[in-house]
């Protein structure tokens, strides 16, 4: 295997309770050809402190905001920094098996070797602590799948157990940094990261760059509620809804221009009456529920598998969809 340097980029904010997790998950790795780029977007917590114990390790870079730039100047901060020829996009909250890398590297000089021209990234498959005590189907664990509902432009994925070239992966993965520092993130998207990593996804497929998921190599996905600027609580839950909604809209906007306009519409209108039933149970998540509440409460979380459920029907391949 070729041992490329890798240069990973972890931007963070106010994460100090976890940082140290996925830093160790990276320390630990059994792919040792890397150095870390770590960029404070101006935490006001024990970011600092949790850093310093890292940086007596000359593989370690670190960069610090004077203000809150935000996930997505943050990670391009980062991408301009390094200098290796692969770059690995790392979360704050998302924890690396040991062998991720070494798989996503191998991965990488396979497809290289084959013949596989303008290839621009690898990502691993992501698995969510909140759902990955669910039962799942296992057939369906087996594909792999990725969809644009047709009313919405809402995006759903399934990162199932099969090596696939796809256009959309998870925002973490192994990209090829020549071609990485050419598109970067839209810092059009503003504050949060949503739909910016589809944005980048879709410019580079349409550039005719090429994507690939390896499901061997792993990560987990913590799902920190609070930090990374979303804010705290109830905040945490307005702060969210906001940029899902004006992320979505410009994404849309920008990639299916004529039919984004009853996109939008259709999308706000949704959108809007799952916020209205959604909004109560954040709020009954802070309180102790018994009795009637209960029952609430169960209704709430019925519409919102409901929707999910009608509108994943309603979607169709997303290659069929874009190409």
């Amino acid at each position: 295997m070729n041992a490329h340097k890798v240069a990973i980029v972890l931007a963070t904010y106010n994460r100090a309770s976890i940082l140290p997790l996925a830093l160790k998950s990276i320390m630990t790795q059994t792919y040792q050809k890397w150095e870390l780029n770590i960029i404070n977007d101006a935490s006001s917590d024990q970011t600092q402190e949790v850093v310093d114990r890292y940086l007596d390790n000359n593989r370690v870079h670190y960069l610090k905001n004077f203000s809150n730039q935000g996930m997505i100047k943050s990670r391009n901060a980062g991408i301009d920094h390094c200098k290796a020829e692969l770059i690995f996009i790392a979360e704050d909250d998302v924890i690396l098996r040991e062998g991720c890398l070494e798989i996503l590297v191998k991965r990488f000089n396979d497809l290289k070797m084959i013949g596989i021209k303008n290839l621009f990234c690898v990502a691993p498959k992501i698995l969510s602590v909140s759902s990955s005590a669910q039962p799942q189907n296992s057939s369906q664990n087996e594909g792999s799948w990725f969809k644009l509902n047709r009313l919405t432009g809402w995006i759903y994925t399934h990162y199932g157990d099969k090596f696939v070239e796809t256009p959309i992966l998870p925002s973490v993965g192994l990209y090829d940094s020549r071609l990485l520092r050419k598109i970067k993130h839209d810092e059009n998207y503003g504050r949060n990261i949503l739909r910016s990593d589809d944005d980048l996804h879709l410019t580079a497929r349409k550039l005719g760059l090429r994507l690939f998921y390896e499901p061997r190599a792993m990560a987990m996905h913590l799902g920190y509620k609070s930090g990374g600027n979303r804010g705290v609580g109830l905040s945490a839950f307005f702060i969210r809804g906001f940029y899902i909604w004006k992320n979505q809209i410009r994404f849309t906007s920008k990639f299916f221009r004529i039919r984004s306009i009853y996109m939008n519409f259709i999308f706000s209108l949704v959108y809007l009456i799952y916020s209205c039933f959604s909004a109560p149970l954040v709020i009954r998540r802070a309180r102790t529920v018994s009795g009637e509440g209960t029952q609430e409460l169960t209704s709430v979380q019925s519409f919102r598998r409901m929707y999910k459920q009608i509108f994943k029907k309603l979607s169709p391949v997303i290659l069929k969809d874009l190409e």
